[in-house]
């Protein structure tokens, strides 16, 4: 008798799952011997890559095994559970339609790899055993059977159903003593509704090897885009430090999914460079999961409503991402803390006129004088060289008749530069936080002198992209009461030759001087305690940056230009020397000195 309600509830769970838009392609896994064995392994050096495109994962994994006995064969295997969730897909030649560039090498040498479909035995030492799919079926993807029972075969003659996975074996030949097997691999990242992409990795039956543990156990990060962001929910990894890491925070928050439980979290930030975490006599006994920050934060691509945080003295409002037991962590220009018993959470939404609106697309953005396409233009956003690109929220409506064809549309009402309008809703992103309209530049700005600019003693902010573009100017003094300078304040001012930084700057945001191409000296504070990517980029005349910090600050993999590595000198306060050139960033830089 063929099973049907199973099949049933399979398929309306694989058709809720899609409905909900998330995926399950497959999870990492770690290579096992078939039967038990007295090798154990000695190290493991596991790297995850993240890819470019967000789509693929890369693995890379070093074993040392050590035999202590006899020269044995063993076969190894590698088991990859199937896609689901996705309308199914089985591949009969055993190979998971989701994994490419399977390599294995042993002591150096490359070895064969065979495929097959295998009973997956949850709870059960896995055998390995190849199944004849002469006897066993499933559902293949066709034309006439758009949904199927993905994870499932079935033997006629038995009248069983199993869970079957995609079996990957090699032989290996042990060698008395140490062995070496590396092994990669890539393979399509899961996703749901809440990340764009969940890397799911099987660590625990590394402990089917003898001893139950792994000696040495290195896990290292990374991704091939700059400003990566992940994070790990009640991860085993949150117990120990992670080295290399340019910054990470370790939070709290509960899940709305789970009935507000609170799950602890580490969010961290990737780049080329790995962060790593080390441990001895590892005996894993959860999984490894690492999701996009999405997870966590506030996404706002299609939101209306968020969450801030509200500073009580200063009535400035950042975008809420987590808490500890005292804290809040906010998110405007960067990450950072404030204490509860200085702030509070307020909810904002656009349809009650509250927040900003910032555009998403690369073309000019129209703000017409009625909420339909075909109203008038009265002004335009040119992302290419507007400043600000965020503007005031004044409301939010979904209309009927608004649209293309006479469909429903959604619109903001905002003010962009002193005029009201409304907004194509699919060209711009909502945002939670009122804007502060920055200061013109042609306040600070001498018609007489255009080379000079004096910001006055009492501005506090210096907003983003004030000064972007404004070739004239040969010198900027920042004065103490200036608090933040702005994501590319200064960009592509390629004459600025000299600049003073007040000391009560903390953090050099990205691209605040990219393009400066004339500036040749600068000196950096000592309140800085991070320089980010692209802040320095472009500046090829840079050759003296005074640091005032006997701590380095942290720096992005892109904040200075190449040129500057080899062509700057690095003046360092007395003492300092060795903490610069032990700073695996700082050391890049091949002129550093005391003054």
């Amino acid at each position: 008798m063929k099973k049907i309600i199973p099949v049933l509830l399979a398929m309306l769970f694989a058709m809720t799952v899609k409905a909900n838009d998330a995926a399950f392609y497959m999870m990492g896994n770690t290579l096992v011997p078939i039967k038990e064995t007295d090798i154990s392994v000695a190290k493991e050096i596991l790297t995850i890559t993240v890819g470019r495109d967000h789509l693929y994962a890369k693995v890379d994994v070093y074993y040392e095994f050590f035999n202590p006995g006899a020269p044995k064969t063993l076969t190894m295997a590698f088991e990859a559970d199937p896609p689901s969730s996705l309308g199914g897909m089985q591949n009969r030649d055993g190979k998971h339609p989701y994994i490419k560039d399977f390599t294995v090498t042993m002591n150096d040498v490359a070895l064969k790899c065979d495929n097959a479909i295998i009973e997956k035995k949850y709870g059960a030492q896995q055998d390995f055993k190849p199944l004849n799919l002469d006897e066993w079926t499933g559902n293949e993807i066709t034309d006439d059977e758009p949904f199927c029972d993905a994870n499932e075969l079935y033997n006629e003659a038995q009248d069983r159903w199993i869970y079957f996975s995609y079996g990957y074996f090699f032989t290996a030949e042990f060698k008395e003593g140490l062995n070496t097997v590396h092994h990669t691999y890539s393979y399509r990242m899961n996703y749901n509704q809440c990340s764009e992409y969940v890397i799911d990795y099987w660590l625990t039956p590394a402990t089917r090897w003898a001893g139950g543990k792994i000696g040495d156990f290195t896990l290292r990060l990374k991704s091939e885009l700059l400003g990566e962001e992940i994070c790990m929910v009640d991860s085993l990894f949150m117990g120990q430090p992670w080295k290399d890491c340019s910054w990470q925070y370790f939070v709290q928050h509960p899940n709305p999914y789970l009935n507000d439980k609170i799950e602890h979290f580490m969010l961290a930030g990737l780049s080329s460079k790995p962060i790593e975490w080390h441990a001895t006599d590892f005996a894993p006994d959860r999984n490894l999961k690492i999701l996009s920050a999405e997870y966590i934060k506030q996404d706002f691509r299609y939101a209306t409503a968020g969450t801030v945080v509200v500073d009580d003295e200063t009535g400035d409002a950042c975008v809420y991402v987590a808490e500890d037991e005292t804290r809040y962590l906010i998110e405007a220009s960067d990450y950072g803390w404030i204490d509860k018993s200085k702030s509070h959470i307020e909810e904002r939404k656009a349809v009650d006129g509250q927040g900003c609106i910032t555009s998403i697309v690369n073309k000019p953005v129209y703000v017409r004088v009625a909420s339909n396409l075909n109203a008038d233009v009265i002004q335009v956003i040119d992302v290419a060289i507007d400043i600000p690109d965020s503007y005031e929220c004044l409301g939010y409506w979904h209309i009927r008749g608004s649209g293309k064809n006479g469909l429903y549309h959604s619109w903001y009402r905002a003010n962009v530069e002193g005029i009201i309008g409304y907004v194509d809703a699919d060209e711009v992103m909502w945002e939670p936080y009122n804007i502060k309209v920055p200061e013109p530049p042609h306040k600070f700005y001498n018609y007489d002198d255009p080379s000079s600019v004096i910001i006055p003693e009492g501005v506090t902010l210096v907003d983003n992209g004030t000064f972007k573009n404004y070739k004239d100017i040969k010198t900027v003094s920042i004065p103490q009461s200036v608090k933040v300078i702005g994501v590319g304040a200064f960009e592509d001012c390629s004459g600025l030759e000299s600049v003073t930084i007040s000391d009560s700057i903390t953090a050099i945001y990205p691209w605040t001087f990219r393009g400066c191409s004339s500036l040749k000296a600068v000196t950096i504070p000592a309140g800085v305690t991070r320089i980010q990517g692209d802040a320095f980029m472009g500046c090829t005349s840079l050759t003296s940056i005074t640091m005032n910090s006997t701590t380095p600050p942290t720096i992005w993999e892109v904040s200075f230009d190449p040129s500057i590595y080899k062509n700057a000198t690095i003046y360092v306060p007395k003492g300092s020397k060795s903490a610069y050139i032990s700073n695996p960033r700082w050391r890049e830089f091949q002129n550093i000195v005391e003054k």
